[in-house]
């Protein structure tokens, strides 16, 4: 992301009492810092970019985080799960018409 104005990530989560193929839009300011944290290699976004911007990386000054509610995101698998496949057209078909809608999506800065 060093360079850029602007970044768009997609992930999956697991919100307590979410629906599996909900798709949230958030910005990375508002994530938690982090869900837990066993050593120095498991860390969250928010503190990636807070080492990223102390160590002087030029970083996106807007960065949005698109979700994907997942039924299971502590075990890893090479296939989606019903709920996630149906909802990834949407959540692409979403960022592209953030994208399309954004001037400065054609490099970095």
């Amino acid at each position: 992301m060093t360079g850029y104005r602007k970044a768009i990530l997609i992930d999956a989560t697991e919100t307590q009492g979410g629906t599996p193929g909900t798709i949230r839009t958030v910005p990375a300011a508002g994530l938690l810092w982090t869900r837990n944290t066993h050593s120095m290699h498991d860390t969250s976004l928010p503190v990636a970019l807070a080492f990223g911007s102390a160590a002087g990386l030029e970083l996106p000054s807007e960065i949005t985080v698109w979700t994907v509610e997942a039924e299971d995101i502590e075990n890893f698998g090479e296939t989606l799960t019903p709920a996630v496949r149906a909802a990834l057209p949407r959540v692409v078909e979403q960022v592209m018409r953030q994208l399309d809608g954004d001037p400065s999506r054609s490099g970095p800065a």
